[in-house]
């Protein structure tokens, strides 16, 4: 009787992965007749956020899972050359079949069976991996074609660069400079993020994902950043690089960083993880959408660094306009695109830049810190001289001038964005928000409702635009550049998503001037924890004008100049607000002109 039950349960494993494999093999065939014939699956990222590899479908198919999980195709055409990895899937999945039809003739024993299944899973484990690998060169070839389409400018030719207006600078500005880099020196790190935090959470389930769970953080981890592709370019390179994490380093609302060094040159960089959360607007996000939305995000973030570099190499960027680029994109090696943490899904394409030392925010000890970072700064600062408050804001106001001459709006300008070097300067970072100004906003989870002016953080009240909602949007846009253009002078709104205005920014760097010259402050009441949105409406139905804030600004004791640019920064309506060529203009003693 066992003999029996035996051969049936052997004849159904037979029969189950004989079946496996034919269905491997019909699935792998329609791929190469597909490229064979110029209909190759591809997955839009820029219009849809949910789009998923072809590749992985037929690998989840065969574990009885559904890849797409609500994510759409848009098939497009290749061309008629066949792909070397789908003939590969050929070969592997007809040797498959091979060899599970012999076994249906060929009496075997258990263990022979398993050895058999093993062969297979490892055929079909190797067929997966070269698919992902396809899928990856498609996104690197993707990016590379975004990169490639941004129009470089310069509007405002009469801006000196940062370099030289901190050589040409006077000794008091120096003094300035000096007094934060002294700041930054006394500044203490913790090697590992405080408990509960988002780093703890991203930076354990990624140490365990790498280690299948022998690890409890990714400090102090080896890992392969591989698909290195370095900011503008199209070479990716092909040869892993092994980094060891050395330490958590901080971390805002979706990212976190930490230091890194390369082994062979020991060369130190920051790499930035960032992460996504699972339900947006209600809607559950899968690990397949997650990593499809992280490339459109990244793809819409590096090209806004371009952008921003205007006519200057991209290699000089930095030092000349003051800035926090990414030096390269990679992936982590031996991780899936999306890994499920307890509170976010962590990403494992990540963007290497320059080792930066905190941000302005703990500078301040501001109060969009976390609590302890909080009591650290108020514990050890003393306030700023007025030489470091009117270097820091010189620097900020050149740099958001240069921003805007390169035809960008930043979108979410705000002292936790500005990244401390260890000589006392600081660079404009995180362009997950930015776009061209005059274009509408499609991702408005970027903006800090708190630090936008009333279109953005009305728009950004309701979080993140669905994923369809945004592709139409876009679509729109695409359809309607001309006349988005010319509403925003108004300030209108597309429907669906908001136009970013040239006057937009100018509200936010009035914000993040007052909190420098203030010692944190914000002004109109916006630190006491009313939603922003509702405020800002508040202010514009009560016609409250930037004027009023010359009582406590002066108390604040704050140059006149300063002041009275400040105040027209302020103004909480955009028609009168001043802009970008106007301060150039009108306050040229306070920038640098050539």
């Amino acid at each position: 009787m066992a003999d029996s039950e035996g051969s049936s349960l052997l004849q159904q494993q037979r029969e189950a992965a004989a079946a496996a494999a034919a269905a491997a093999a019909a699935r792998a065939a329609g791929a190469a007749a597909g490229e064979d014939g110029g209909e190759g699956a591809a997955y839009s990222i820029r219009r849809n956020g949910e789009a998923a590899a072809t590749a992985a479908a037929a690998a989840a198919a065969a574990e009885g899972e559904n890849p797409l999980l609500g994510a759409t195709a848009k098939a497009r055409g290749r061309g008629g050359q066949p792909h070397v990895g789908a003939l590969l899937g050929v070969i592997a999945a007809g040797v498959a079949a091979a060899v599970l039809s012999a076994l249906l003739l060929v009496p075997a024993s258990r263990q022979q069976l398993q050895q058999q299944l093993q062969q297979l899973q490892q055929l079909q484990q190797q067929h997966q991996e070269q698919q992902e690998q396809q899928q990856q060169q498609q996104q690197q070839q993707e990016l590379a074609a975004a990169w490639a389409e941004v129009e470089q400018q310069d509007e405002f030719r009469t801006l000196k660069s940062l370099a030289a207006a901190e050589e040409d600078a006077p000794p008091y500005l120096k003094d300035g400079k000096k007094e934060l880099a002294n700041i930054i020196g006394n500044r203490k790190e913790h090697p590992f993020p405080r408990p509960g935090s988002l780093g703890q959470d991203v930076l354990g389930a990624l140490g365990g994902a790498l280690s299948n769970d022998k690890r409890s953080s990714l400090i102090g981890a080896v890992i392969k950043l591989q698909q290195q592709q370095q900011l503008g370019s199209d070479e990716v390179s092909i040869h892993p690089k092994e980094y060891i994490v050395e330490k958590y380093l901080f971390e805002d609302p979706w990212s976190v960083f930490v230091e890194v060094k390369e082994k062979k040159t020991e060369k130190v960089m920051m790499m930035r993880i960032q992460t996504l959360p699972p339900v947006i607007e209600g809607e559950t996000i899968t690990a397949a959408a997650a990593a499809a939305l992280q490339q459109q995000s990244t793809a819409e973030a590096t090209t806004a660094m371009i952008q921003a570099a205007g006519r200057t190499p991209l290699q000089q960027a930095a030092a000349e306009r003051g800035l926090a680029l990414a030096a390269a994109v990679a992936t982590i090696d031996k991780l899936p695109a999306a890994v499920r943490c307890s509170r976010v899904y962590a990403l494992s394409q990540v963007q290497l830049l320059e080792r930066f030392y905190g941000t302005f925010e703990e500078v301040i000890g501001g109060q969009q810190l976390l609590p302890h970072q909080q009591q650290q700064q108020q514990q050890q600062r003393k306030p700023l001289t007025m030489h470091a408050k009117l270097y820091a804001a010189q620097r900020l106001l050149q740099q958001v001038l240069l921003l805007h001459s390169a035809g960008l709006s930043h979108n979410n300008i705000k002292l936790q964005n500005l990244y401390m070097r260890q000589d006392g300067s600081f660079a404009l970072a995180d362009f997950d928000a930015s776009t061209k100004i005059g274009a509408p906003l499609l991702n408005v989870r970027g903006v800090t409702p708190r630090f936008a002016d009333k279109e953005l953080a009305v728009a950004a009240r309701g979080g993140t635009l669905p994923p369809a909602a945004a592709a139409d949007a876009a679509a729109e846009a695409e359809a309607a550049t001309a006349a988005a253009a010319a509403e925003a002078e108004e300030g209108d709104e597309e429907e669906g998503a908001p136009i970013v205005d040239r006057r937009a920014d100018m509200w936010s760097l009035g914000l993040s001037l007052f909190r420098i010259f203030t010692g944190g402050a914000l002004p109109y009441g916006l630190d006491r924890g009313a939603p922003a949105a509702d405020l800002l409406l508040l202010l514009e139905a009560e016609g409250v004008r930037g004027q009023q804030l010359v009582g406590p600004l002066t108390a604040a004791g704050v140059p006149h100049r300063w002041l009275r640019l400040m105040v027209e920064l302020l103004e909480p309506q955009r028609q009168h607000r001043i802009d970008a060529a106007r301060i150039i203009n009108e306050y040229s003693d306070l920038i640098h002109i050539k």
